[in-house]
């Protein structure tokens, strides 16, 4: 039976077990997934691949794979971009994920994947990354966030049939020691289902596109996604929070598109990606003349609404991003 403990902040009564200290969010990240194949497949499927260009961070967690053997390993050759390597490897059907550094990732190619169920969990030294069109970004500065976002990422993947991305601080300077909660093989499989399973078409979209029910995973070339990337991308925002929700559901672990801490002036706002600044939170509760701290977990595509209400009255709001300079910060320009 999975324990319950108390961890930091509002993730206050959780399901999960948990797990040994790690040094990154990174490493917590690599370690749920791995242990995630025995559920994530199917009885007529192959185990789940997970596609890395990080060798250093495999073998210390290969032992914690339920089955006690490591799953599948596959890395991407020099020569191919690590989003079309993936994407012809999810076209084929195939649940899969790639874990590895902003430097290896050219996140603008994920549009060209639309159609493809993908996963990318990256760690950036410039997390102010934001991507666009028709995938999503949702961003983790915890170890417990960079967990449960990994998880929540495949839902929302397989539910949008879209490509997403899951953005972490870089391991570098983040050298802290942090536990987190990891999800009983009972709670993977109601939340993510076997690769082989037939499902409910999520949307009116897709259902005019597959019918009443469709593959969990289906093959790329079962559909013309060219006539339907739009019709996909519109049903992201109201999926996106349905996984949320799902997630919530079964572990009590609540997660937003945005995370507001409040100050009592409501004057100013610090707005930034959830990777970006994981500090600040913790600084913002120690303080009593803090800035309000909007945090985004949903990076793209970007929670309009929910930030109009989070500013409404304010007198100044601050992007705070990495960027080379303000005019190419893709969060400024859409605020």
């Amino acid at each position: 039976m999975d324990k319950t403990v108390s961890i930091p902040e509002k993730q206050q009564v959780s399901e999960g077990q948990p797990e040994k200290l790690f040094a990154s969010p990174v490493d917590a990240a690599l370690h749920v997934l791995s242990r995630t194949c025995d559920a994530l497949a199917g009885a007529a499927a192959e185990p789940a691949e997970y596609i890395t260009s990080a060798r250093r961070w495999w073998p210390a967690h290969a032992n914690g794979h339920l089955s006690g053997m490591a799953p599948a390993l596959l890395h991407v050759p020099e020569k191919f971009s690590a989003v079309d390597f993936l994407a012809a490897y999810a076209g084929e059907g195939k649940r899969a994920a790639y874990i590895g550094s902003a430097g290896t990732v050219k996140l603008h190619r994920l549009d060209r994947a639309a159609g493809t169920p993908l996963l990318m969990v990256i760690s950036s030294d410039r997390p102010g990354l934001i991507t666009s069109g028709a995938c999503f970004q949702l961003c983790a500065g915890t170890a417990q966030e960079a967990a449960d976002m990994s998880i929540i990422a495949q839902r929302i993947a397989e539910l949008s049939l879209l490509p997403g991305v899951v953005v972490l601080p870089a391991a570098t300077g983040l050298l802290r020691q942090e536990s987190f909660l990891s999800l009983s093989t009972d709670t993977l499989k109601e939340y993510l289902m076997a690769a082989d399973e037939t499902v409910p078409a999520a949307t009116k979209n897709q259902k005019e596109i597959f019918g009443d029910t469709r593959p969990l995973l289906p093959r790329r070339d079962s559909f013309s996604i060219q006539t339907c990337k739009t019709a996909l991308a519109q049903d992201l925002p109201a999926l996106i929070e349905r996984a949320f929700r799902e997630f919530g559901e079964l572990t009590g672990r609540e997660y937003n598109s945005l995370d507001i801490h409040e100050s009592t002036s409501r004057k100013t706002a610090l707005l930034f990606p959830a990777c970006d600044r994981p500090e600040l939170r913790k600084a913002a509760l120690q303080s009593e003349n803090a800035p309000a701290l909007i945090s985004l977990t949903r990076a793209h595509p970007l929670p309009g609404r929910e930030l109009i209400e989070a500013v409404r009255g304010m007198k100044q709001v601050m992007v705070l991003t990495r960027a080379p300079s303000p005019e190419r910060s893709r969060l400024k320009r859409e605020m």
